[in-house]
């Protein structure tokens, strides 16, 4: 397994590297081809106390990737969360798995898997401005992926994995671009856009 452990607005000191390295070695009884792992650890001086330390971890396994995070005051326990809840979504993940007989994403997608998780953000700050918007608020992120082919039962398991309501992919079926999304009924459903003619 191949862990990467870094820090934001912090130094990550020996100590917290090898908590992190213990806490997500225990993961590798759940998923037994986990390859790669990326812990985030960042200090929020903005949240309060009880949010100070968030971390996130991202893995890669067979193809899937799995995304966790936690807020806590302590920085061992936003970790000890975050390892906590990925290993639920995996127990999940393997729960439904053998109860609705998905198929697994094709190992050939990790580049896709990839580039889902590391979707490049760019924070823009809003420009100063004496215009009236009216009450509408102002874009202030914007983000940039590849679109990546599947299914549309990849892309419902692609969904869950990362913990998303929807996810915008290109259907190998039919070649065109669709936003599958969570219902509130539970259910899913798929946005097909169309030009006008």
């Amino acid at each position: 397994m191949n862990l990467v452990v870094s820090g934001r607005n912090f130094d990550v000191h020996e100590p917290i590297r090898e908590f992190v390295e213990q806490k997500v070695g225990k993961l590798e009884k759940h998923l037994s081809n986990l390859s790669d792992v990326r812990a985030e650890l960042t200090v929020n001086k903005a949240k309060a106390m009880q949010d100070h330390f968030t971390c996130q971890i991202t893995t890669w396994s067979n193809g899937r990737i799995l995304r966790a995070e936690d807020s806590h005051g302590d920085i061992h326990t936003a970790i000890t969360g975050a390892v906590d809840k990925l290993s639920r979504q995996i127990e999940k993940v393997k729960g439904r798995r053998k109860h609705h007989g998905r198929k697994s994403l094709a190992v050939n997608t990790v580049a896709a898997l990839e580039a889902a998780a590391h979707v490049q953000e760019e924070t823009t700050a809003a420009p100063t401005t004496d215009l009236d918007f009216g009450g509408f608020e102002e874009i202030v992120r914007r983000k940039q992926f590849t679109v990546q082919t599947m299914t549309e039962e990849d892309a419902i398991d692609q969904m869950e994995l990362l913990g998303h309501d929807f996810f915008l992919f290109r259907d190998s079926i039919v070649d065109a671009l669709h936003l599958i999304y969570r219902r509130k009924d539970g259910h899913y459903g798929v946005l097909e856009p169309q030009l006008p003619a």
